[in-house]
């Protein structure tokens, strides 16, 4: 079916992101259009699909395995292209016990959808199912997608293991990780580092300037994300109930042997 005249093409953006979250039993990594966020209301577009693609065999951990990723590669850009094709746009994906669920907004007609994915279903050998559902306020996306404050924790994590990773550390020794966080007052800031304190981290002395109040401290551990996620998490909380914004964490490279 080819795109009519008067649908726009709308095109994701380049700003994806990636995070784990739990869901129940089972630990599933998400991928997002994050750019997309803004513009997406503004589209008009009123209906959501998803598309569930059963892997052939996942891993224990109900991951995609190395062997089927060229294949759901390729189901996935075939279902952003048609979405694309007719003024839609594709925004995300979930990855969990072992399947891999697609999200796009679309006003496709349901028997074009329909006659695509049995297409698609027959060219790629793997068992598809949908659904599409009107979704105006975009439900799919902010709900289902869209990381909560905890989640986003999670995205700023791996970039600092991925980088920590690019570098070549291995992740496994323990070793000083430093935290910062930023409050609206000293009273804040003061309360915070008492919950710190009591919580086990270490206060580290820092050099206040007049128009900021901060807490350093840190903690010996393990940098990799079962480890260093639990402190993160928790710091970001305790820092918003103090009136404040956790900055993140560091630390040194060690590199593997």
């Amino acid at each position: 079916v080819l795109c009519g005249p008067s649908l726009a093409r709308v095109v994701m953006s380049e700003h994806w992101e990636i995070y784990a979250r739990q869901e129940g039993d089972h630990r599933a990594f998400v991928s997002y259009d994050h750019g997309i966020a803004d513009e997406l209301p503004t589209l008009g577009i009123q209906s959501l699909v998803k598309v569930r693609v059963a892997f052939h065999r996942a891993e224990p951990n109900g991951l995609l395995s190395r062997d089927e990723f060229p294949a759901l590669s390729s189901i996935e850009d075939s279902v952003q292209q048609f979405m694309e094709a007719h003024g839609g746009v594709y925004v995300g994906r979930v990855t969990v016990a072992g399947a891999r669920h697609l999200y796009a907004y679309c006003d496709v007609p349901p028997h074009d959808l329909r006659r695509f994915l049995v297409d698609l279903e027959a060219k790629s050998e793997y068992k598809l199912q949908y659904l599409q559902e009107p979704d105006p306020r975009q439900e799919g996306y902010f709900g289902e997608l869209y990381p909560s404050q905890d989640d986003w924790q999670v995205v700023q994590d791996l970039k600092v293991i991925g980088s920590l990773e690019k570098h070549g550390d291995a992740l496994t020794e323990p070793r000083q990780i430093d935290h910062l966080a930023y409050f609206q007052s000293a009273a804040d800031r003061d309360a915070f580092t008492a919950w710190a304190r009591a919580a086990g981290y270490t206060i580290a002395p820092t050099q206040q300037k007049d128009d900021e109040c901060r807490a350093e401290f840190f903690h010996t551990g393990v940098p990799d994300l079962d480890s260093i996620n639990p402190h993160s998490i928790g710091i970001a909380r305790k820092a918003r109930e103090h009136n404040g914004e956790y900055d993140g964490w560091g630390c040194r490279v060690v590199a593997a042997a």
